[in-house]
Formats: structure tokens, sequence, C-alpha cells
């Protein structure tokens, strides 16, 4: 049961080194419910630094930790209380000197609790999804940046990645994290994996006017901005563009009929 991690927590806190340490005595069954459980916890001060704290305020501070779920375990809250009260420090003075030696005691309380057997955590996956993005720089390529583990590709590499992300970060709530995959020949082509939130992802055209937004404050490398592709689509100025390969074949037989025409 994980309760003295979660009480050390809460009374650290609020109580710095006062506060020494919390730990669970012993467990037995609650006299009222058979399916409880009643733990005896100590709750340890040092008298030496400060005033142990009231019995009330050491409740108080306990019933927070399980208001804010510190404690990994479900707790009847009026069931909380001291059933011991603190000791204080002591003090010895010897009748042939003038010093007084003071020890110092570890002030406890004991509070009893009356928690449930079983405790269940339950853990959720945001979902995510991915834009590929490139664009093209007027830089001059270098075989180097072919080489992942290269540091001209691992400088390039990050110079883009600090600096997209916080401008995507500023822009998409839905935001989570980039990735570039690869550099290739003319001038340079920019090749990245975009990851967002799955239930709010921005179009093509969006994140196409984020990269327009920074094209001319970028430095260390250039964005050309009617290069952007945002998962297989030419966007230029926030105006996507795609030309499939059917359309293209259709232009030509049309060129071809318009001709044998004439």
């Amino acid at each position: 049961m994980q309760v003295v991690p979660g009480c050390v927590t809460s009374y650290q806190a609020i109580y710095g080194d006062l506060f020494t340490d919390c730990s669970l005595v012993s467990l037995s069954q609650a006299p009222t419910r058979q399916d409880n459980t009643l733990a005896d916890i100590q709750i340890g001060f040092n008298s030496s630094i400060g005033a142990v704290p009231e019995s009330n305020a050491i409740v108080a501070t306990f019933v927070e930790a399980v208001k804010n779920n510190t404690l990994n375990v479900t707790i009847v809250p009026d069931s909380i209380k001291v059933v011991a009260t603190p000791t204080t420090a002591t003090t010895a003075t010897t009748a042939t000197t003038a010093t007084t030696a003071t020890t110092a005691t570890t002030a406890t309380a004991t509070i009893a609790t009356a928690t449930t057997a079983t405790t269940t955590t339950a853990t959720t996956t945001a979902a995510l999804a991915t834009l590929q993005l490139s664009f093209r720089s007027n830089e001059t390529f270098t075989s180097e940046l072919l080489n992942q583990s290269s540091q001209a590709f691992n400088t390039r590499a990050t110079l883009i990645k600090n600096t997209l992300s916080l401008e995507f970060k500023n822009v998409f709530p839905s935001f989570k994290n980039l990735e570039v995959n690869s550099f290739s020949q003319g001038s340079i082509i920019n090749s990245l994996t975009v990851v967002f939130d799955a239930g709010s992802v921005p179009n093509g055209t969006q994140v196409a006017n984020a990269l327009l937004a920074i094209a001319s404050g970028t430095t260390g490398f250039n964005i050309v901005t009617d290069s952007i592709i945002v998962d297989g689509i030419q966007i230029s100025s926030g105006i996507s563009h795609k030309i499939s390969f059917i359309t293209a074949s259709l232009l030509v037989v049309l060129s071809w009929l318009l001709s044998s025409q004439q």
C-alpha cells in the first residue's frame, strides 16, 4: 500500500525540515466494516527546529493530501484523527556548569484511517496523427547531409526542428512533435514529419501559412515559399495545387485533339 510516499510529499511541502518522517506502523481490520482496513500511520516532527503542529493541523494536511490524490488509496476522510498526543523536546541541565544540553526528540502523531483493500488506476493514451512536410532551401547541398550521423546533418536538423517547433507550438495547440527525416539535393529539400493530436489536426494550408509567417525571419536556413508540400500537396502562399497523373494525361490528349483539328 503506497500510503507513506504520498504522505511524505504532502508534509514536506508544508513543514519543510520540521517534518522528519511518515511511516506505516500497522494495518488491521476496521471495526465498523469488515471490507475496510484501519491504517496506523506515524507522523514525525523535529521539535528542536520549531513547534510541533497542532493535532488539527496534522489532520488537515493529511485530508488535503487525500483531496489532491497524492495517496494511492481510497480513504474515508471523516475517519482521520490523531490518536496519540505529540511528544516535545526534553531539556537536561547540570548543576556544575552554566550550559544547557537539549536533546532533539522526534515528536510523533498517530493517525487512524479507514481504507479500502484495493485501488485501481486507469491509464489512457491520446491518439496521434502525422503530416509529411517538405520545403526547399536556396542553399548549397553537400554529401554530408545524406548521412544522418554526420555533424552537418545533426546541426541543420536541430536548427530546423527548434525553429519550426517554436512556431507550431504558438500556432497549433494540438502540436506534439517534429522530426527531420532527410535532406536531399535541389538545392536542399528538407523532409519532415509533424505530429499532432488526432482530434485536432490542421490542414495543409494552415501548416504552410505557419511556415510562410516565419519565412522572412529564419536564420541558418531559408524557406522557398512556393516549394512547401504537405502530404503530397504543393501549397504556395496559402493556395494548394495538386495535379494528378490522370488530369495531366487528359490535358495532353485534349491538346492533341485540338491540334489534329487544325
